[in-house]
């Protein structure tokens, strides 16, 4: 066996190990794992910053994701209001950290105590195309590593990082010989979700989570353009959406995922909902909460007064799943929005690193017959159930 047939099946046994251990404390399960107890709880608090831009390591489960429209761009300057009156792609990025609870006590820095995996997506539904990649490490190990002062990500060649000035830089590629690059411009103070960043997710204080996002944030991309599978610009420009959320138990009893959109208003406003659902696809827990253009609440819901109400349905042909077509949501039957993908497939499939599968996409919202704004939808648990 040569050197690169014994890399290779290095690299291979490892990608088994994290997805075995992501698995297995998803679910409780093993003896040598660390128990529920052992992991910190989510409890008021006011969130500090610079640091709770880092991580969180004491926590089970975090990510940091960012979604955004985006558009071809000549002059460094984005057309249409808001970023949003103009047909582009859609692009995700998003870096989860998974502590294990295994080889906790082991001094090795080979042990899987803390997993980093991450998750890239572009939409374009011009050319129908959805294209994605993933990576996968131990923490520790060359190259995998997280900050626990601030946003700082690295991940066998993926980076995503807060400077001093508050932008943020991330290289990451989609299955591309040459890196994508993107520059975050935050233009608001970070909005904190639920009540002062603690973001309920069923009743009582053992279901929750620690949640801030930003909103309206500039972004810019150069992306490879001797890439014929993968047809971006090589500059493009658009409005993104941010979100860091840590917790050690988001799922109530009963809940195989969640439904959830984030969504740039064309007036200027933002408009963040979800909701946790049931095998039986009924309602556990929901959340709406719309902001105006400078970053106020305007209305908020909690508990199950939001109604999501699924339209027709989508079947993926690789997972085989079955996901709803779009989604009408009714706030209390005062209002009535309806959010419709861009393209119906639109579907994450995670198995070389989390282990998951899910739907992750571009969508436009409209409220009485009128596009009112653009964002991501999405949608978990349909392919098997979540294990967080």
């Amino acid at each position: 066996m040569n050197r690169r047939q014994i890399l290779g099946s290095m690299a291979a046994s490892g990608l088994c190990w994290q997805k075995a251990a992501f698995a297995q404390t998803g679910q409780g399960r093993g003896a040598a794992a660390t128990s529920r107890e052992d992991f910190a709880g989510v409890v008021p608090r006011r969130l500090v910053f610079p640091k709770d831009h880092g991580a969180h390591p004491a926590f089970r489960t975090e990510w940091w994701y960012l979604t955004a429209w985006m558009q071809a761009s000549t002059d460094g300057v984005a057309d249409g209001r808001n970023g949003l009156d103009y047909e582009g792609f859609g692009l995700q990025l998003t870096f989860f950290r998974r502590r294990t609870g295994l080889g906790e006590s082991n001094p090795s820095r080979f042990a899987p105590r803390q997993l980093l995996l991450a998750h890239a997506a572009v939409s374009l539904p011009a050319n129908g195309l959805y294209r994605h990649d993933e990576r996968a490490g131990r923490v520790g190990v060359a190259d995998v590593r997280y900050s626990e002062n601030t946003t700082d990500l690295g991940l066998n060649g993926w980076t995503f990082k807060r400077l001093a000035s508050g932008q943020y830089l991330a290289e990451f590629t989609l299955r591309t010989r040459s890196k994508l690059t993107l520059g975050l411009y935050p233009r608001q103070p970070p909005t904190l979700r639920g009540v002062n960043g603690l973001s309920q997710k069923g009743p009582g204080r053992d279901y929750a989570s620690y949640y801030y996002s930003h909103t309206h944030m500039r972004v810019e991309l150069e992306a490879p353009t001797n890439e014929p599978d993968l047809p971006l610009p090589a500059r493009s420009q658009g409005l993104g959406w941010f979100d860091h959320e840590w917790s050690s138990s988001i799922l109530p009893p009963g809940a195989v995922g969640w439904d959830w959109i984030g969504i740039h208003l064309l007036n200027g406003g933002s408009l963040m909902a979800f909701q946790l659902r049931s095998r039986e696809r009924q309602a556990l827990w929901t959340e709406f909460d719309e902001r105006d253009a400078q970053g106020n609440r305007t209305s908020r819901s909690s508990s199950t007064k939001v109604q999501w109400q699924p339209i027709g349905q989508w079947r993926s042909p690789n997972s085989l799943a079955v996901y709803p077509r779009g989604w009408i949501l009714r706030l209390e039957e005062r209002r009535r929005l309806e959010i419709r993908p861009v393209m119906p497939n639109q579907e994450f499939d995670g198995r070389s690193s989390t282990g998951i599968v899910y739907w992750e996409g571009a969508v436009e919202l409209y409220e009485s017959g009128q596009r009112i704004g653009r964002g991501y939808l999405e949608m978990t648990g349909y392919a098997q159930a979540m294990q967080l």
